[in-house]
């Protein structure tokens, strides 16, 4: 059986058809150097639609590469790196696709690879800096330029010939802030009724936010109060189970009840009020640690909060790390995610230990001094 077209073609603009062995809109358009095909991920032909039309704005036409970075532009680059997070289902699409749109593009899109030079890097940097971004920020965004270009050389034929040397600023960005309980309540008090759902699972679990907007409503088990997470949407790509707890199981329930109200054929379990899903939540974030006199919170200080909350609570390391999705037990450390408790019964136990080893060392040298006035 052929493809179900969705209408007459017309050159330049992609092309919308059905596919039998998917219920989704396909996607068909030229990227810069080559066709390209693949699914909507929407039953909602005007969706596609749209999603179609965002594809073709950001493609740039140009020349194919003929020497290889001759005359392709580093915006076809960003075309081929945002084409390779989708096809391997990437958690962290949506930021990539959010730092180029708003800030790679303008600097870098209309410039021919070939042309791409140490000063165009640092000038990036500098006016970065400027605008109030971090060094860690900058490094996140670079990475995505540097990652394009070494996809480019990958590609048979090349489309550029060598990919640049994007030196890494310093960074100093380890955090050392924590969700207290009182702090905990008034955020959960402040933000938009569909975010409550996403912070609390946060505070309990640590999840990183790549992982928790990816989660699907068949992977939450209420009945033996669980959370099965597909090892597609994490970082290491290996699943992992979850409890649920605490607040959770209640903003669970009620979650799960509106959305087969709202959205009952979608599979995302955190949605907004049209029941489209939550992708970036920032701004209603920022405003709630705002009104809860946190301004300065960042939504990752829940992954040091919760560890530290399973660790005091005795549960051992190594489980607290599978539930959070950390990889390493140095976190612990960078983090300063101790038991204050443990580190105060060391010094008393060090204490008892000093005392009788002084203790023993003064009845050793009383014995010697009778043994000697004796003698």
């Amino acid at each position: 059986m052929g493809r179900k077209k969705s209408g007459t073609r017309t050159k330049g603009q992609g092309n919308l058809f059905k596919d039998p062995r998917s219920p989704y809109w396909q996607l068909s358009y030229w990227n810069g150097w080559r066709q390209v095909r693949e699914s909507a991920r929407t039953e909602d032909r005007v969706e596609a639609l749209a999603i179609l039309r965002e594809r073709l704005s950001s493609v740039r036409v140009f020349a194919g590469a003929g020497s290889a970075g001759e005359r392709i532009k580093i915006n076809g680059l960003f075309n081929l790196l945002l084409e390779d997070y989708r096809r391997n289902d990437r958690t962290d699409l949506y930021q990539a696709e959010l730092r180029i749109a708003k800030h790679l593009r303008p600097s870098f899109g209309d410039l021919k690879a070939a042309k791409l030079s140490s000063h165009h890097i640092r000038s990036y940097m500098d006016i970065r800096k400027a605008a109030g971004a971090s060094n860690a920020t900058i490094n996140r965004e670079l990475s995505l330029l540097r990652r394009a270009f070494n996809l480019g050389t990958y590609e048979d034929p090349p489309l550029v010939s060598r990919a640049p040397r994007i030196p890494k600023l310093k960074e100093d960005n380890v955090r050392e802030g924590f969700l207290e309980p009182d702090q905990y309540r008034a955020i959960l008090d402040a933000l938009r009724e569909p975010v409550k759902p996403i912070f609390v699972v946060a505070y309990h679990l640590g999840m990183r936010t790549g992982e928790l907007l990816k989660l699907r409503r068949d992977w939450i088990d209420l009945d033996e109060g669980l959370i099965f997470v597909n090892g597609r949407v994490t970082k290491n790509r290996k699943p992992k189970v979850a409890p649920i707890y605490g607040d959770m199981r209640g903003w669970l329930e009620m979650l799960l009840a509106r959305c087969r109200v709202v959205a009952p054929t979608s599979k995302h379990l955190f949605i907004w009020e049209d029941g489209k899903p939550i992708h970036d939540f920032r701004s209603p974030w920022e405003e709630a640690c705002v009104a809860a006199g946190v301004p300065e919170l960042l939504f990752h200080d829940l992954r040091r909060t919760a560890v530290r909350n399973m660790i005091r609570a005795g549960v051992p390391e190594k489980i607290a790390m599978a539930v959070s999705g950390h990889r390493s037990p140095s976190m612990l450390w960078r983090y300063n995610i101790v038991d204050t408790r443990d580190v105060v019964e060391a010094g008393r136990r060090t204490q008892r230990y000093l005392e009788e080893q002084n203790r023993k060392q003064t009845t050793e040298s009383t014995t010697e001094r009778t043994n000697a006035r004796t003698n």
